[in-house]
């Protein structure tokens, strides 16, 4: 009996090995990219409608995207925090596929909804393969895809350049791709300010191009249309009701148009004032200036741009700061060191400690697309594939100038190539 059995075995494995070897096993594909869990998707659309309903007269004349079959990209304008909502309201009920910032993915509570609704975490302004991979699959899937290609809320009201690799990723997805603005949306929510505010908001939409046509343009047409289309600048509807429409504003201006000072404004009550020659710009119902030099926030901010940009060779700006990252297991921030940060027309540059040990570090300026920054707060980038959050101990407002530096370097290369 024994011998049978081992006979029997040994029979066994060698059909077993000649089927192997005949025909070899497949590579282990990945799983079909899922669209977001119909339940929670719906729940949360309509908890935020009633929230706008309430809170905003939003007119939706998108409905050129009421049609929309997938695999289709969608790209929205990103003026204020509440984007993705617009551009789900103009799409509903069908369920958009969201390309967003890998920190709200990455903290609680905001890790376990995205999970749900399926959202694609994107590394900002640095190289993010697995993104892509995701991207491509879900178009493969036919999923109707979002993304803000700027990569970063409007700081004035005015749009950013769009992030680098955003023709290429289009172009290679080969999908028909559409646009959304939401006119009125950086006055009902601007970076700046801490809470949303009433005002009248139009959503707008159209095809850019179709499948085919894409497939037919080339990299620098298809980059042009993009930059042209989804250039913006926001003005507001209507009224804008809230206590103080100018609550946050000093968190991006910072350069009084009449002594020239910097940070010596403070924002509030509906205006900003100069601390240092007393110059006041009161701000009305329509966000617009009636007093000052100048009638709007982004004609302001680029007055201080230019500033900037003139003095751009002799600037070199310092601060001493607290670092933090968010800790992937209780995923939340927390301080991970201190030192100090300096940024100049070719480096930004680290020195001080980092996780408990001595530590500096240089990145070239070149190699830096732009600098996010959260408003009277912190600046952030990416080193070694970590991103770390910089947070000055000392007048957190002049956050924007750093991201503005950077942004002026970008744009005089640009010029330059």
């Amino acid at each position: 009996k024994r011998t049978y059995f081992m006979n029997k075995t040994k029979e066994s494995s060698e059909k077993t090995a000649e089927k192997s070897s005949k025909a070899p096993r497949k590579p282990h594909s990945p799983r079909r990219p899922k669209e977001p869990n119909a339940l929670f998707y719906h729940l949360f659309y309509w908890g935020f409608s009633l929230y706008f309903r309430l809170t905003n007269k939003i007119t939706d004349n998108a409905k050129e995207l009421k049609n929309i079959k997938g695999p289709a990209l969608v790209l929205s304008t990103h003026p204020s925090l509440y984007d993705f909502y617009y551009a789900a309201r103009a799409l509903y009920p069908k369920r958009l596929t969201v390309v967003a910032n890998r920190y709200y993915a990455s903290v609680s509570p905001t890790a376990w909804l995205l999970k749900r609704f399926r959202v694609i975490p994107k590394s900002l302004f640095t190289k993010d393969i697995e993104t892509v991979k995701k991207i491509l699959a879900a178009a493969k899937s036919g999923h109707i895809l979002l993304m803000m290609p700027e990569g970063r809320m409007s700081t004035s009201g005015d749009g950013f350049p769009l992030a680098s690799g955003t023709a290429e990723l289009v172009k290679k997805l080969g999908v028909d791709v559409y646009k959304i603005d939401t006119r009125g949306a950086y006055h009902a929510k601007p970076k700046w300010a801490f809470f949303n505010r009433r005002a009248a908001l139009e959503i707008t939409g159209k095809k850019l191009f179709s499948a085919g046509e894409l497939a037919e343009k080339t990299l620098l047409e298809v980059k042009s249309v993009l930059e042209n289309e989804l250039s913006y600048t926001s003005q507001a509807l209507g009224k804008v009701a809230c206590r103080d429409l100018a609550a946050g504003l000093d968190g991006v201006l910072y350069l009084c148009p009449h002594c020239k000072s910097e940070f010596t404004l403070t924002a509030g009550q509906n205006g900003i004032t100069c601390s240092r020659c007393g110059m006041t710009a009161v701000m009305d119902e329509y966000c617009r200036f009636v007093s000052g030099r100048f009638a709007t926030i982004a004609e302001w901010y680029r007055f201080q741009e230019g500033a900037l940009e003139q003095n751009f060779e002799k600037t070199s700006l310092e601060a001493a700061v607290t670092v933090k990252k968010i800790d992937k297991k209780k995923k939340r921030m927390e301080v991970c060191g201190f030192g100090v940060c300096s940024l100049d027309k070719t480096r930004f540059a680290f020195r001080g400690e980092l996780m408990g040990q001595k530590d500096a570090f240089e990145i070239p300026l070149d190699a830096l697309e732009a600098l996010p920054f959260t408003a009277g707060e912190e600046f952030e980038l990416y080193r070694g594939g970590e991103l770390y959050y910089f947070y000055p101990a000392e007048n957190p407002n002049q956050c924007v100038k750093w991201s503005l530096f950077v942004d002026i370097y970008n744009k005089k290369s640009s010029d330059y190539k």
